[in-house]
């Protein structure tokens, strides 16, 4: 949802570093039904939605379809494109004063990932169907929700990041 290239640098760095070809679509500019029917025709079968700098609570700020969701593929979906994803299934996104930068450890099941975090909204719990995964401090980290992982961090950015989207992709 960056609406760069170089916003989504990292990401692109880390899943090239794994040995995966990235093919960018703009989802900032696109028209949501657009995008939709871009990832439903495409035999692409693991997409990733990246973060951005807008604010996923404004008006003109660009929500993902959750059509998506329906689609046989799996996603993951990454700070501003899970704060899309959740907001319009019902879970109310929250703002701090002020952003939040740092690296911490995050429980996951029996390990600890050390990830990084770079937020000013944020979501204190989520509704079911959405599962949730982890959270750190009372802040949803890591939900499932059908075919999609939603991450709160950045792993293109996280120590342990890579592991995290290579074991996604795998399972």
């Amino acid at each position: 949802m960056y609406n760069t290239v170089y916003k989504c640098r990292y990401l692109i760095k880390s899943l090239e570093s794994l040995g995966f070809k990235v093919v960018l679509v703009d989802g900032f500019h696109a028209n949501q039904k657009d995008l939709y029917n871009c990832v439903k025709r495409s035999s692409i079968l693991h997409w990733v939605f990246s973060g951005s700098d807008t604010p996923v609570t404004e008006p003109t700020s660009p929500q993902l379809s959750l059509d998506l969701l329906d689609l046989p593929k799996k996603l993951m979906f990454i700070c501003y494109s899970m704060e899309s994803i959740l907001q319009g299934l019902g879970n109310p996104i929250k703002k701090r004063h002020e952003n939040r930068r740092e690296l911490f450890n995050l429980q996951l099941f029996s390990r600890k990932l050390k990830v990084r975090r770079n937020h000013r909204w944020y979501l204190s719990s989520v509704k079911p169907p959405v599962k949730l995964l982890a959270s750190y401090n009372g802040e949803v980290m890591m939900a499932s929700y059908k075919n999609s992982l939603l991450i709160q961090f950045h792993p293109e950015k996280s120590p342990d990041g890579k592991m995290l989207i290579m074991e996604w992709i795998k399972s």
